[in-house]
């Protein structure tokens, strides 16, 4: 909106629409099990959204609500994960291990292999930030012996140093 002669009020405005289109959009998805499939999407890709707008709170009900909405079936698997990144904003590391382990599982029974490669890889990511390279070895082992057919040993992350945590690795 920058540039287009919006003020600031209009654009804060704007913001807020979005906020409450959002919600609606979700309301209406898990109303009466209406679009539960669009809705939990919606949950799982929106997880940045709330981590931006500092409103993890919310999107942790949301994405409560996908996971419930899902019990005991495949599509529990993205809102768990967007949980485990949301359980992350808010140094809830516990949180955040439990969903992503939950999240594997259900993306493994699924047989959804873009979900799995995005799961495994936050969780490699947290290890590493924890300095638990042990577990890094151990995503990696249950990665070659699921048939990966490639492992990315990579543990260079902006604020680290990388040639210390390879030689750790």
């Amino acid at each position: 909106m920058r540039g287009l002669g919006c003020s600031q009020q209009d654009r804060a405005h704007g913001q807020g629409f979005a906020t409450e289109a959002v919600r609606a959009a979700l309301a209406w998805g898990f109303a009466e099990g209406r679009r539960l499939e669009d809705a939990r999407a919606a949950v799982t890709v929106l997880s940045n959204y709330w981590m931006v707008r500092r409103t993890v709170a919310e999107g942790r009900r949301w994405a409560q609500a996908g996971i419930d909405s899902a019990v005991g079936t495949p599509g529990e698997g993205g809102p768990r994960m967007a949980m485990a990144l949301m359980a992350f904003a808010d140094d809830d590391v516990e949180t955040c291990a439990e969903e992503l382990d939950r999240s594997v599982k259900w993306a493994r029974l699924g047989g959804d292999d873009t979900l799995l490669a995005d799961v495994l890889g936050f969780r490699s990511l947290f290890a590493m930030l924890a300095g638990d390279f042990q577990k890094c070895v151990e995503i990696a082992r249950d990665q070659a012996r699921d048939g990966s057919h490639l492992l990315d040993l990579c543990v260079d992350y902006v604020g680290r140093d990388g040639a210390d945590d390879m030689r750790e690795l």
